[in-house]
């Protein structure tokens, strides 16, 4: 169906609606009409009729605050609320039983690699959210985890997007040195990147349907030199928490 025979208010109360869901802390009306690319009176008669319907919520404060609102968690059936707690819960496991490692979790965002969740060993109990900060495409083992279990035409995409001799070459030298640790990463399940400081290591997240959702991702904050043992183990916890996160992830983060 062509553009032209869709009902554009509808696909633009949509993008808000996406925009409030990939947003876990709100968003001021400001940011929603800058990410929605919506004029003011657009913006606020959706934003005023969401509200009504109680898909959308409004804060008391200056700024106005929108976030999600009854009628659209009970839509989702909980998964977004859901699968950001588990997410949270994870990370928070993580980093007590290793707090000397950052860890994160990366979602794309059509080709790009943004981190959404992230703990530092600075605030060991704080989970940062929406960082919006964006992974180098073939050094940070998060881009790499995707690059790896991505599907053949969205792995083509990135490539073609980042071409290797720019983006690439500084790490790898040779593309065909790139392809075989992909080969690799397949096999094993992982991400693993231990010759460089930082080390480095993630995996996939996959939904209930097989979906690849995001990834989880270790790097350390100290020098090369790690026992070979708490690596396993990293790595083995890192995979342990995919397989928990699994029933939490039935929502697929938008392509924006």
């Amino acid at each position: 169906m062509s553009h032209s025979q869709t009902v554009q208010s509808l696909h633009r109360g949509l993008d808000l609606l996406e925009s409030i869901a990939d947003a876990s802390q709100g968003l001021t009306s400001k940011e929603l009409a800058q990410r929605t690319r919506l004029k003011s009176t657009t913006f606020f008669n959706l934003a005023r009729t969401l509200v009504e319907r109680g898909y959308l919520q409004k804060s008391n404060t200056r700024p106005v605050i929108y976030s999600m609102g009854p009628a659209l968690e009970e839509l989702c059936g909980g998964n977004v609320s859901t699968s950001r707690a588990a997410l949270d819960e994870s990370l928070l496991r993580l980093s007590r039983q290793f707090p000397a490692w950052r860890f994160v979790t990366a979602e794309a965002h059509g080709v790009d690699i943004r981190i959404a969740h992230a703990i530092e060993p600075a605030r060991p109990e704080t989970v940062l959210h929406d960082t919006r900060k964006w992974m180098p495409p073939y050094t940070s083992a998060s881009s790499l985890c995707h690059l790896a279990f991505w599907p053949s035409e969205r792995a083509k995409s990135f490539q073609a997007a980042y071409p290797f001799p720019m983006y690439g070459v500084g790490l790898w030298g040779r593309e065909e040195k790139l392809d075989q640790a992909i080969a690799d990463f397949r096999a094993k399940g992982a991400v693993e990147i231990y010759e460089l400081s930082p080390a480095r290591m993630a995996v996939p997240l996959y939904n209930r349907n097989n979906q690849l959702v995001a990834s989880l991702g270790a790097s350390s904050t100290s020098g090369l030199e790690h026992a070979r043992e708490d690596l396993v183990a990293i790595l083995e916890l890192l995979k342990t928490e995919a397989k928990f996160l699994c029933p939490h992830l039935g929502r697929v983060p938008s392509e924006t």
